[in-house]
């Protein structure tokens, strides 16, 4: 698996900022501002989960700090927490599909970026994506996941992360084109 495409491709998705942020409204976040959706920040690090709180505190930073918008992280400890990141969704894909290191590397990129958006409990609802890319069925697994609430919800066009996923999933589109 190529972890630097996949930082490239989920950071496309996600975008960069160093300070904590409203992923609900995408306004920063300020000492005594409460969040409407999850307050997020890095490259979609959710601040609301356990493993969030346990990361930024290998990095040696106050939680509520981050939490509060009051601290900017570096370049570096940003890479970090989203090298964390990925390496949990791909414990976490690993998990629903025992045969993801013999999948090729564009459907382990779906994967993994599937699973950093959305979570293991989430993903694992995708039975007929999940069943499909088993099987080595990337066409099907590609119109399966085309026809989830996911997919309308993140964008079906092209340059759009429902639609890059698809075509890369089902091996219509190549990742760095995308990426360009």
């Amino acid at each position: 698996m190529d972890l630097d495409l996949t930082k490239r491709w989920i950071k496309r998705w996600e975008g960069t900022r160093p300070v904590a942020y409203d992923d609900a409204t995408g306004e920063s976040l300020s000492p005594g501002m409460t969040a409407m959706g999850n307050p997020t920040i890095g490259v979609g690090l959710n601040l609301n989960t356990t493993a969030a709180r346990m990361t930024i505190a290998s990095l040696g930073l106050d939680y509520a700090n981050v939490l509060s918008g009051a601290v900017t992280l570096t370049e570096d400890e940003i890479e970090y927490l989203l090298s964390t990141s990925i390496t949990t969704a791909i414990s976490s894909v690993r998990s629903l599909v025992p045969n993801f290191d013999y999948l090729p590397d564009n459907q382990q990129l779906v994967l993994a970026d599937l699973a950093f958006d959305i979570g293991e409990a989430r993903l694992a609802e995708f039975t007929y994506v999940l069943s499909y890319v088993r099987r080595q069925l990337f066409a099907t697994a590609a119109a399966a996941l085309q026809e989830s609430k996911w997919f309308r919800q993140v964008g079906a066009g092209p340059h759009q992360r429902g639609g890059a996923d698809v075509a890369v999933l089902g091996n219509m589109a190549n990742p760095e084109d995308i990426l360009g």
